[in-house]
């Protein structure tokens, strides 16, 4: 005769909670990002010219020594965040060459599944190059946020 001193519900309840945790700490220990790859860190800021967002942009940050570029698109605020190796991950960390460019179709609404730009801005075409665009921008650990504001 055994006694149990938490009924048989809440003996379950335990039994799965203690499951879960364990399972979480299996899952968690390892991560699937590549050793290998170069260290990212977050980036996320806002485009803005003549002091209206630059909406629907793409954003690209070139690392100045090579390597993978990150990428990200700019919201109805002139807001964005990059990506290199995964959704949000940022840019590698060091000096970037920064463009940005308006795609005339996705500020008039016609690429499927984007909403037209309200206020889409076209800006000079240097800021779309990685060979002309005067934007610079050093990726550090810990998170980044740039402002740029395009004459």
């Amino acid at each position: 005769m055994s006694i149990n001193f938490l009924g048989d519900r809440a003996a379950r309840t335990a039994s799965y909670a203690l499951a879960l945790v364990l399972l979480a700490g299996v899952v968690g220990c390892g991560s699937s990002r590549d050793p290998n790859l170069p260290e990212v860190s977050g980036v996320r800021g806002t485009f803005t010219y003549k002091g209206s967002p630059v909406v629907n942009a793409f954003v690209s940050f070139h690392p100045v020594d090579g390597g993978v570029t990150a990428m990200g698109q700019t919201d109805q605020y002139g807001n964005f965040k990059v990506s290199t190796f995964e959704h949000g991950d940022g840019a590698i960390i060091g000096e970037h060459t920064v463009t940005v460019h308006v795609d005339a179709s996705a500020a008039a609404g016609a690429v499927p599944g984007m909403a037209p730009a309200k206020s889409a801005v076209a800006i000079p075409g240097q800021y779309a190059s990685a060979e002309k665009s005067p934007l610079t921008a050093e990726v550090k650990r810990g998170g980044n946020t740039f402002e740029f504001d395009l004459k």
